[in-house]
């Protein structure tokens, strides 16, 4: 063989040896989602405040009157459409109406009270019975609750609390 032939070859294989190895492939998905969610919640840490004030220590001649004001708020976004309020039983519940509580000494006191809708105290707060939140639209909504104490009512002295639980459902 002559030099040329050799040269011929090795030039050939390093053609063959040096050609591009071919690339391999992989596949797989891409999944896309999204969650819409609705929410509602109680304004001021899901706390209001019914404050009948300070009066001394007597039987009422004439209604006690307090309302929530602008303490209560129900704040929903998303889709909530119609969402409802439903006030609790006292934590001192007795004959099925709420009452505030003192314990003065070893004496247990109790003031019986309603909570209402409206301003002119017609149309009550049944325990546990939702009731549609007046006016809603998406956003802050303030919600009064209006609350009497009777005419009649004996109020000894001591400072009376009670608790009750609100409800929003949405």
């Amino acid at each position: 063989m002559n030099k040329r032939t050799i040269s011929g070859i090795a030039a050939v294989a390093a053609l063959v040896s040096a050609a591009p190895a071919f690339a391999g492939t992989a596949s797989g998905t891409l999944t896309s989602t999204l969650s819409v969610t609705t929410s509602c919640s109680i304004g001021n840490g899901g706390s209001a405040a019914l404050d009948f004030g300070s009066i001394p220590a007597k039987t009422l001649t004439a209604p006690l009157d307090a309302d929530t004001g602008a303490t209560l708020t129900i704040n929903c976004d998303g889709d909530a459409t119609s969402p409802t309020l439903a006030i609790g039983a006292s934590s001192n519940l007795v004959s099925g109406v709420r009452a505030l509580k003192a314990t003065v000494g070893a004496v247990t006191r109790l003031v019986p009270y309603a909570v209402f809708q409206d301003a002119g105290r017609t149309t009550p707060f049944a325990i546990d019975t939702p009731v549609a939140i007046p006016a809603f639209t998406a956003g802050a909504n303030v919600v009064p609750i209006y609350g009497r104490i009777a005419t009649g009512t004996v109020i000894d002295q001591g400072n009376y609390s009670d608790t009750v639980s609100l409800t929003v459902t949405y």
